[in-house]
């Protein structure tokens, strides 16, 4: 599967800066080490889901949209409000607190 998605073992191993042939030994055997696996996310965009699983769309960029066509609205909404919230936690982490007298000059404006 990885093999025709990535145009052969030798496109593979262009991709990955890893040996061809060591590359057909993992596709064959079903069983890639992780550094194969991780080079193939980094330099392929590949999604590590697809690697493992094989469902989906292949590619990081189709994967996103195609797990949010398969959630439910209160799913995809519990997501929003947790992105929600860890938005609000990094402003409040960089938010520089106003002493009184901004405050009051700026009400004055």
């Amino acid at each position: 599967m990885v093999k025709q998605q990535c145009g052969g073992y030798a496109e593979l191993g262009r991709i990955t800066g890893l040996c061809n042939e060591s590359i057909r030994r993992w596709c064959q055997s079903g069983r890639p080490p992780v550094e194969f696996l991780v080079a193939l996310r980094r330099q392929a965009d590949i999604s590590p889901d697809w690697l493992l699983h094989g469902e989906g769309p292949a590619d990081v960029r189709e994967r996103m949209a195609w797990l949010m066509s398969q959630a439910s609205v209160s799913e995809l909404l519990a997501v929003v409000g947790q992105r929600i919230a860890m938005l609000e936690s990094v402003v409040a982490e960089h938010s520089v607190p106003q002493s009184n007298d901004n405050v009051v000059a700026s009400s004055n404006r």
